[in-house]
């Protein structure tokens, strides 16, 4: 096979006419896109500057460098709230699309400018998240021409606006805390508590909440009067801080699992006028159960592991912490 694959080259460079040699000479010269090389470009938690990104740009550009592999290390917009601003890609004569790597949906970005073969994007970033901004739909720039910096506009990611807090009170129910050969048995059975307000779990009174480990369900009855149902927009549930992660669900429907900011999950057709049953499922980690159990003679512990803990270790904030609000994108 080896001696086939040779010949065919041999007869296929001597047939080449000189038009296909002046082709291949050409394409050496100006190489096309996808023959270009590429580099890895890291970020090391966010330390770069605009000045030091157009450089690098612009040496790439040089040098006929065409693609990246982008890595922001730790990077990423830090805790607080959500930052705009307008980012500009090196695209031109497409539309951008935005695709949410947490729910896979994507959605037509309508404020963008061109600028030259130069894109600018105004974007929402909430903490610590991140965006794939996607161009291929050709079309000319629409919108509203954004300068570079901060962006003023918020077609592209309307904010979202308080539209009732939900304010408890709360019963919570806690998950029994399993010990022993393959989890079982439970060493006590789900009991209950009632929260007059949302609080961190370690500054409950009773040790078994503060040093609980697990699942603990959140049911309270929501309230909707048939006037915010009726304004447009949509409609989401906000959950303010989880420590850790919490699955939502409305009149027995889930509405899907939320483990990082924006702790908010759409409530689609969930809602009804009138007296609404929720429940919010919420686990958090279990250092506070091996924190509790160091205090405890071996045979009353519930927890088996080689982790070393101390009992006077501070707990870990846990639990449901709000404030819980239903919001509407773009209000009112």
């Amino acid at each position: 096979m080896s001696m086939v694959r040779v010949g065919c080259a041999v007869l296929l460079l001597c047939g080449a006419s000189a038009v296909w040699a002046e082709s291949l000479e050409e394409g050496f010269a100006k190489p096309p896109v996808a023959a270009m090389p590429g580099v890895w470009w890291r970020w090391i938690d966010g330390n770069v500057t605009r000045e030091g990104i157009s450089r690098d740009l612009a040496e790439m550009a040089r040098k006929g460098i065409r693609s990246v592999n982008l890595f922001d290390v730790g990077g990423g917009v830090p805790a607080g709230p959500a930052v705009r601003q307008v980012v500009s890609f090196r695209v031109a004569g497409s539309r951008p699309e935005a695709w949410d790597p947490l729910t896979g949906t994507h959605r037509d970005l309508p404020e963008w400018s061109a600028e030259g073969a130069v894109t600018h994007v105004p974007l929402r970033l909430e903490p610590s998240g991140s965006v794939f901004v996607v161009f291929r739909a050709a079309g000319a720039a629409g919108g509203v021409q954004q300068p570079r910096g901060p962006a003023t506009g918020n077609e592209n990611a309307p904010d979202w606006k308080s539209v009732l807090e939900v304010t408890g009170p709360w019963q919570v129910t806690f998950a029994p805390q399993v010990s022993g050969e393959g989890g079982q048995p439970p060493t006590a059975a789900s009991f209950s508590a009632a929260f007059e307000s949302l609080v961190d779990w370690t500054k409950r009174p009773e040790p078994e909440i503060r040093h609980h480990a697990g699942e603990a369900t959140y049911r309270t009855t929501l309230v909707v009067p048939e006037s915010v149902l009726r304004v447009a927009g949509p409609l989401a549930l906000d959950l303010g801080d989880v420590k850790e992660i919490a699955a939502v669900r409305i009149n027995g429907k889930p509405l899907g699992t939320t483990w990082c900011q924006p702790w908010r999950v759409d409530v689609g057709e969930a809602l009804r006028p009138g007296e609404n049953q929720l429940e919010i499922d919420v686990v958090n980690l279990w250092r506070n159960r091996l924190i509790g159990d160091a205090a405890k003679p071996a045979d009353e512990r519930v927890t088996r592991t080689t982790i070393v803990a101390a009992p006077t270790e501070p707990l870990l904030p846990s639990g449901l912490l709000g404030p819980v609000r239903l919001v509407r994108a773009g209000g009112p």
